[in-house]
Order: C-alpha cells, then sequence, then structure tokens
C-alpha cells in the first residue's frame, strides 16, 4: 500500500518506515511541538506532527 504524505510545516521531519517482523509494517513519526510537555496517565492530547497523510 502506498501513503502520500506532505509536509505542512518545512522543518517537520518526514515519518521513518519500520518493518519489525514480516507482514508488519509501520511508521515512526516525530512531534512538531515548540516546547516540551509531560502526557500524564488517563489524559489526552492531540500531538501535531506538521505532516499530512493520504492513504488509499
Amino acid at each position: 500500500m502506498k501513503i502520500s504524505v506532505k509536509k505542512l510545516k518545512p522543518n517537520a521531519e518526514l515519518p521513518v518506515l519500520q518493518i519489525v517482523y514480516v507482514g508488519g509494517v509501520g511508521y515512526d513519526v516525530h512531534a512538531f511541538l515548540d516546547t516540551s510537555f509531560i502526557l500524564e496517565p488517563g489524559k489526552v492530547f492531540l500531538v501535531p506532527t506538521g505532516l499530512l497523510f493520504a492513504a488509499p
């Protein structure tokens, strides 16, 4: 499967394909934040990546 990725921010890091086991596929993405934060247990936070993904 081909997934299109577009940078929304010029200095956003493109994802890296990681194949850990046969038949499995995953991407490592990086948070695009100005500051660090602590995600407390049980809390939800939408993490910006500076990227736009389009899957078929």
